[in-house]
């Protein structure tokens, strides 16, 4: 075939393609706006049980799994996150690597830890309720804590011990303590850089789609990802045998576990006004602003959102 005829058709491929292009957005754009209802209708659900946890918490984890799978942001955040490491798990054994298959586990925890690095900022102007409600942010924290932990942090530790039963890989012992460790630092560290570092974006009652900006993350999750990924090598370097290594994990999940709850509520309490400024306005400069505020109790939410258009009054609205 001579050469010249193709390169021809390119340029008109490319022209027809653009006429088709022009012609449907002019057909949708003639359309009639339709209004955006939910696939997912709203019905009372059953009491979660939890063992070891108190009502309040048990409430704030089944919200939190209704969101996960509600809330079009999140939900591209929950499948990218547990994508990725599947997908790695079929590309690696396909190849002569079984030996690294356990490993991830460790990595499931990290893009889960990434995934739920900006919840507070989904959440959007709801945030109000817990800020004005008392005794409710510690529930709220542990809460979010444990959904983390159901959808990402006890799956990522199954996956790798399933992997290490199934391949027998010399490094399973030191990836499933990996996994352990992981998943304790992104239970930490998740709720509690959502606090220091939110990607401010349309607030939840708008968005109907996962096109919608929500935020950008990358900051916090360009923080998270360095935190976990030198949090899960330690209980293998650290310990010997396979047992040592879990043991080591899991002495570092609680050290972990039992600090960052009171450190993200005191946070909580001392930006929280800051952070709902910020989300009412979508200026992340409230945040810059309150840092000098000792606590939201000290100047009340009416007070700060008096004159603001939109503000926490019409928010209750």
């Amino acid at each position: 075939m001579p050469v010249p005829l193709p390169l021809a058709a390119l340029p008109a491929l490319g022209a027809l393609s653009q006429l088709c292009w022009m012609a449907l957005t002019v057909r949708a754009l003639r359309r009639p706006p339709r209004q955006a209802t939910s696939k997912r209708p709203a019905v009372p659900g059953r009491r979660l049980f939890l063992p070891f946890t108190t009502p309040q918490v048990a409430a704030v984890v089944s919200r939190e799994l209704a969101t996960w799978r509600r809330d079009p942001a999140r939900g591209v955040e929950l499948r990218s996150a547990w994508l990725t490491p599947l997908l790695m798990v079929l590309i690696v054994a396909s190849t002569d690597w079984s030996w690294a298959l356990p490993l991830a586990g460790p990595a499931a925890a990290l893009f889960g830890a990434m995934a739920a690095i900006n919840t507070y900022a989904l959440d959007g102007t709801a945030l109000w309720q817990l800020l004005t409600t008392p005794g409710v942010l510690k529930a709220d924290v542990r809460g979010r804590m444990v959904a983390w932990a159901l959808l990402f942090g006890l799956p990522s530790i199954a996956l790798a011990a399933v992997l290490w039963a199934v391949t027998g890989s010399r490094l399973g012992g030191a990836a499933v303590g990996g996994a352990i460790a992981a998943a304790a630092a992104g239970c930490a560290g998740a709720p509690l850089l959502a606090v220091v570092v939110p990607a401010v974006g349309s607030d939840a009652r708008d968005r109907i789609h996962p096109g919608q900006q929500a935020g950008g993350p990358t900051g916090g999750q360009m923080t998270i990802f360095p935190a976990v990924l030198l949090v899960a090598p330690l209980p293998g370097v650290i310990g010997g045998s396979w047992w040592t290594s879990v043991l080591t994990a899991v002495l570092v999940a609680t050290v972990v576990l039992g600090v960052s709850p009171a450190l993200t509520v005191r946070l909580l309490q001392q930006r929280g006004t800051g952070l709902l400024d910020a989300m009412i306005s979508r200026d992340t400069a409230a945040l810059r602003s309150a840092a000098g505020t000792r606590s939201p109790l000290t100047r009340p939410l009416e007070a700060r959102s008096h004159n603001r258009p939109g503000g926490l009054h019409a928010l209750r609205r």
